[in-house]
């Protein structure tokens, strides 16, 4: 039996491509957002529908619309939704070639794990889809692998194909057996080598020990992987009338970048799309969750901190375990600020996790000062020291609504689990 049948997908909601969080980014590049309208989500390539039943949970209200090639995976996800009594989620077995007619407008179109492992046909019908399915002031997320970052891990992929049979000679589990006794071996040939860059396999396949059957499956032994040039990819969007506006980790909008690098990728980029095209050759980045609107939508890029003052913040950072005096992000790495009221700030939101705050209370309690002029002033501190900062990719979250836990009511409580909305690095 080929792909896409023995071996299901990995189950699980993609964090970053939440409704909520998505939209309150849009909130950020000046997008008016309805609060109360409830929100309306097309998933492409939805697998088990692992991203839109918990968010059909969420929230009753939306409507959550799923499409995918496997009749097996779609089955499945239906199954889950009439167990869970979910009548707000529609799931179709079909190829986006030829989709379901009348979807409607939706207010995010989520693409995640599929574009770069499609032909071009297919990638050319994923931007009409989003094209014609999108409201006008909604928002695409479209993730992939890109170049030039992940050809150091295209090594893996295309040494296993010279090993592993095609799907037409051998069964899905087969080839997965296959694989990983042949990454054993691999690991086994370069271990304890000299060379950089063999050390760099052996650890590509440590990690790969590390995930699952479905991941090794649909990453390394699909019969289509191809990474994707971030100019191509928002210059495809634009033949579809569609804009880049930025990454959905916010933070990979802010590479720590030296003084001299930043004034010479100035000069050479004429565009906004240009410098994001050099940040990906300088920085090797491998993997990309871009966001498109619609072209002649409203967009500023000037982001400003009062266009937080609505949205709630909220943050994976922790205490540490063994001394509570220091903070930690999802990495393990310390986190700290040389500004004491960012500073505190942080330590407001670690003790807050998982629930959540509204920005503007965050600067009063950092300061316990109301008054206008001082709230300004600590606003924009915490604004422009926290937002570009990368502890992790994935420290900090805004949202359009409020999120908190069952065990912490009150806004100001001890520390909690990892935020919802918080993701795990790729």
């Amino acid at each position: 039996m080929g792909e896409y049948e023995d071996v299901l997908y990995d189950d699980y909601a993609f964090p970053e491509a939440h409704p909520d969080y998505l939209l309150a980014l849009g909130v950020l590049f000046g997008r008016h957002v309805d609060q109360d309208q409830p929100v309306r989500i097309l998933d492409l390539g939805c697998g088990l529908g692992g991203h839109l039943l918990p968010l059909a949970e969420w929230d009753p209200r939306g409507r959550y619309v799923g499409i995918d090639a496997s009749e097996p995976q779609i089955a499945s996800g239906k199954a889950v939704a009439k167990t869970l009594g979910l009548h707000n989620v529609e799931l179709f077995a079909s190829d986006l070639r030829n989709p379901p007619t009348d979807l409607g407008r939706f207010d995010v179109v989520v693409c995640h794990g599929v574009y770069s492992w499609v032909d071009p046909e297919v990638q050319r019908s994923i931007w009409r889809l989003i094209r014609s399915t999108l409201a006008p002031s909604g928002m695409a997320y479209v993730s992939y692998n890109t170049m030039p970052g992940w050809r150091h891990r295209g090594t893996i992929r295309e040494v296993l194909h010279h090993l592993v049979p095609p799907p037409a000679e051998a069964s899905d589990r087969d080839r997965i057996a296959i694989a990983r006794d042949a990454l054993q071996i691999w690991k086994a040939a370069v271990q304890d080598r000299p060379s950089r860059h063999l050390r760099a396999i052996e650890s590509e396949i440590d990690l790969l020990g590390k995930t699952t059957d479905a991941y090794l499956l649909y990453e390394h032994l699909a019969q289509i992987n191809s990474p994707c040039w971030f100019s191509d990819v928002a210059g495809a969007a634009s033949e579809h009338g569609l804009t880049y506006l930025s990454d959905a980790l916010l933070p990979m909008m802010f590479p720590t970048l030296t003084k001299e690098v930043s004034e010479w990728m100035e000069a050479r980029a004429q565009s906004f799309e240009a410098q994001e095209q050099l940040t990906d050759l300088l920085t090797q980045r491998l993997f990309r969750r871009s966001l498109f609107v619609h072209r002649g939508t409203p967009v500023d890029r000037e982001l400003h901190w009062r266009r937080l003052e609505g949205l709630h913040l909220a943050t994976s950072i922790r205490r540490n375990a063994e001394n509570s005096e220091i903070l930690e992000s999802t990495m393990g790495t310390e986190v700290a600020s040389d500004d004491p009221i960012v500073q505190l700030a942080l330590e407001l939101l670690a003790d807050l996790r998982p629930s959540t705050i509204r920005f503007d209370q965050l600067c009063e309690a950092a300061t316990g000062e109301r008054h206008p002029p001082l709230r300004r002033s600590v606003s924009e501190t915490v604004f422009y020291r926290l937002l570009p900062r990368a502890w992790s990719p994935h420290d900090f979250d805004f949202l359009r609504s409020p999120m908190r836990s069952p065990q912490h009511p009150s806004p100001l409580h001890s520390p909690g689990s990892k935020p919802l909305m918080t993701s795990q690095a790729a």
